[in-house]
C-alpha cells in the first residue's frame, strides 16, 4: 500500500516488488502501464509493429521505462520518440496530418489507400486524388484533365461553358 500524499509505498502488489526509494516497480523485466497500474510485458518493437505486452494506443516511453497512452484520440500506433506523431489510426479511422485521426476526411480531403486524408489541390474543393478533381472552388473550373483553372482561363482550343461551368472544346 502507498501512501497517497507523500507517493511512497509500504507493501506492494504480487507483480511489482518495493524498491528502497519507497516506490514499486515490476517483477520479471515487465513494464508499468501508467494509467492503468498494470505491469505488461516488456516488447521490442521493430518500426511500428506492436508486440504482444503493449495494448493499442500505448507507446514505450524508454526515458521511464513505462507505457504510456498516446496523446492523439483514435491513434492506435504512435511514435516513441514523438508520441504526438501519429503512425496509424484505430480501426475506422484514417490520419489527417500527423496529430490527429478523424472518422472521416474533410471536404477537400481525398482518402489514401484507407488509411489517410490527404489534401486536394489549392484551388480544389472535392477529388477523388492528388490530380483529379471532382468540384472546383469558386471562381475556378475544371480543364480537360480535371485541374481547377481561373474560369474564363481556358486553354486554346476550349472555351468556357457557362451552364457545366467547365472548359468545352
Amino acid at each position: 500500500e502507498c501512501a497517497e500524499d507523500q507517493n511512497i509505498c509500504l507493501s506492494c502488489g504480487e507483480d511489482k516488488e518495493l524498491k528502497p526509494n519507497g516506490k514499486c516497480e515490476c517483477k520479471d523485466n515487465k513494464i508499468l502501464e501508467d494509467d492503468t497500474g498494470i505491469c505488461r510485458s516488456k516488447i521490442h518493437t521493430n518500426n511500428s509493429q506492436l508486440k504482444d505486452g503493449m495494448r493499442s494506443g500505448y507507446y514505450h516511453d524508454v526515458k521511464t521505462n513505462r507505457y504510456r497512452r498516446c496523446p492523439i484520440e483514435n491513434c492506435a500506433t504512435c511514435d516513441p520518440k514523438n508520441p504526438h506523431f501519429c503512425q496509424k489510426c484505430d480501426s475506422g479511422f484514417y490520419r489527417l496530418g500527423h496529430n490527429s485521426c478523424v472518422s472521416s476526411c474533410p471536404s477537400n480531403h481525398f482518402l489514401l489507400d484507407e488509411k489517410e486524408c490527404l489534401p486536394c489541390q489549392a484551388d480544389c474543393e472535392k477529388c477523388l486524388n492528388q490530380t483529379a478533381c471532382v468540384k472546383c472552388k469558386f471562381g475556378f473550373t475544371k480543364d480537360y484533365a480535371k485541374r481547377c483553372v481561373p474560369a474564363f482561363a481556358c486553354e486554346k482550343g476550349y472555351y468556357f461553358e457557362l451552364n457545366t461551368g467547365t472548359c468545352e472544346k
